[in-house]
C-alpha cells in the first residue's frame, strides 16, 4: 500500500511539472505554466524558428507563463516569424483580455477585444 501511495504522489507531481519540448517547428507545453514553473524554462528556451506554440496538455496559465508565451513570440517575431498559437483553452484567452494582450501575442499590434 505505501508504495502505491509514492507511485499516486510522484504521478501528481509529474502532472504539475512544466515542460516543453520543440518537434519541427512546434513548441509543445505540458503541466502548469504558473509562478513556480516559468523560471526553468527560460533557460532551455529553444532558438527562434519556432512556428507553432501548442497548448493543449497545459493544466493551468498564470500571469508568468503568459509572459513568457508573449516573450517566445515577441523572439521570434524579431527573427521574422510569427508562431501560431494552437489548443489555447478559454482561460487563455480570459487571461489574454484581462491584460489586453491579444489572444496571437502580438505586442505590437493594438489589443483584440474578446
Amino acid at each position: 500500500m505505501r508504495s502505491r501511495h509514492a507511485t499516486e504522489n510522484s504521478s501528481e507531481a509529474d502532472a504539475d511539472r512544466a515542460s516543453m519540448r520543440d518537434q519541427d517547428g512546434t513548441l509543445h507545453f505540458t503541466g502548469r505554466l504558473q509562478c513556480d514553473t516559468v523560471p526553468m524554462l527560460w533557460a532551455g528556451l529553444p532558438r527562434p524558428r519556432i512556428q507553432r506554440i501548442d497548448l493543449s496538455e497545459v493544466t493551468a496559465l498564470d500571469t508568468a507563463g503568459l509572459a513568457l508565451l508573449v516573450e517566445i513570440v515577441a523572439t521570434e517575431k524579431r527573427a521574422g516569424g510569427i508562431p501560431q498559437v494552437l489548443h489555447a483553452s478559454a482561460g487563455y484567452a480570459a487571461l489574454c483580455a484581462a491584460y489586453r494582450i491579444r489572444t496571437d501575442l502580438d505586442m505590437d499590434s493594438h489589443a483584440q477585444t474578446v
